[in-house]
């Protein structure tokens, strides 16, 4: 007999695959849904790059703007840094939420 997923010689009784893994007699995983999977991870991938890319120029606009700034004004841009900082972080955050 031999393993329906990955063609390997199965011996008489058992259970799983020796050479796979897969459950004997177990169907392949559907092309078109591990193919949507695969989009999926990939579209997440992607916002999680972007997210990760608006983080860091956030930091660094940020940045150089409390440095430009009057000392007075340099909390104030700092705070505000910090919440923009925050908000970008919870996209990243979901982001790799969206991947597991």
């Amino acid at each position: 007999m031999n393993c329906s997923s990955c063609g390997a010689e199965v011996t008489v009784g058992a259970v799983y695959c020796s050479a796979c893994g897969r459950r004997v007699g177990a169907p392949s995983p559907h092309p078109d849904r591990v193919e949507a999977l695969a989009d999926e991870a990939s579209r997440a991938a992607r916002d999680m790059v972007r997210a990760a890319a608006k983080f860091s120029r956030l930091a660094i606009d940020k940045a150089e703007q409390a440095a430009r700034d009057p000392p007075g004004t340099a909390k104030r841009a700092v705070d505000r840094a910090v919440a923009e900082l925050k908000n970008a972080k919870a996209e990243i955050d979901k982001a790799l939420k969206d991947l597991e």
